[in-house]
């Protein structure tokens, strides 16, 4: 009976550079016991984000911008009254 080549399933597109890694570690071990890894990407990126990683930078963009708000009235706000500090605070919740 023929030996079964060994396959790799990866998922590209939870991060890529993992997948690369991983890729290249098992391509070895196939190698070493003497046949070529076939690889299947069972998740691939999308075509416009190529490392996977494009949500997670706007989510960082996402973040930053809640609490840039935040930073003015506490910076501002240090040296004014806590009922004046209120009307920033309140209008930076609805923004």
């Amino acid at each position: 009976m023929p030996r079964k080549r060994p396959e790799l399933l990866v998922a590209s597109a939870s991060f890529d550079i993992s997948a690369t890694v991983v890729e290249k570690v098992f391509t070895k071990v196939a190698a070493a016991e003497g046949g070529p890894l076939k690889t299947t990407d069972t998740a691939p990126t999308a075509d416009g984000d190529p490392t996977g990683q494009g949500i997670f930078f706007r989510l960082v963009a996402v973040s930053i911008d809640s609490y840039a708000p935040v930073a003015v009235v506490g910076g501002a706000g240090a040296v004014l009254a806590p009922r004046i500090r209120a009307a920033p605070t309140v209008a930076a919740s609805w923004w």
